[in-house]
């Protein structure tokens, strides 16, 4: 996430540079809970140890109001369409999110509930 922030913020003043002023604070999106939460409220745990820098560079940003976290849901990350062999549906409905060929069905999304683990029906198999 450190690295992304970083990322955002040289965009952020190349754009300044080239006098071209943001609408809106950049927003990283974050699948992972854990991530967002040490970066909201770091704890400080000897196993954490090496990630301590990382996740106060991200909470510094976010204190000062350079960048927002959100969080967004497994099954919505848009960077699986490009980054992961995906079965036809999940793929699909990626697509459909980024606009990409016409308008699939609407599928109906069901959790199944895991051993207090909430997953989606198209992560476990073809």
């Amino acid at each position: 996430m450190a690295d992304t922030t970083s990322e955002l913020q040289w965009l952020k003043h190349l754009l300044q540079d080239l006098q071209v002023d943001l609408a809106a604070i950049p927003t990283l999106h974050c699948d992972n809970i854990l991530a967002l939460a040490l970066a909201l409220n770091p704890v400080h745990h000897s196993k954490l140890k090496h990630i301590e820098v990382d996740v106060h560079f991200t909470l510094d940003k976010v204190k000062d109001g350079s960048i927002r976290l959100q969080f967004v849901s497994t099954h919505d990350q848009l960077a699986d369409l490009f980054t992961k062999g995906l079965c036809s549906p999940p793929h699909t409905y990626l697509c459909h999110q980024l606009q990409l060929g016409p308008s699939p069905p609407s599928p109906s999304v069901q959790l199944i509930q895991l051993d207090g683990f909430s997953t989606h029906p198209a992560e476990e198999g073809c």
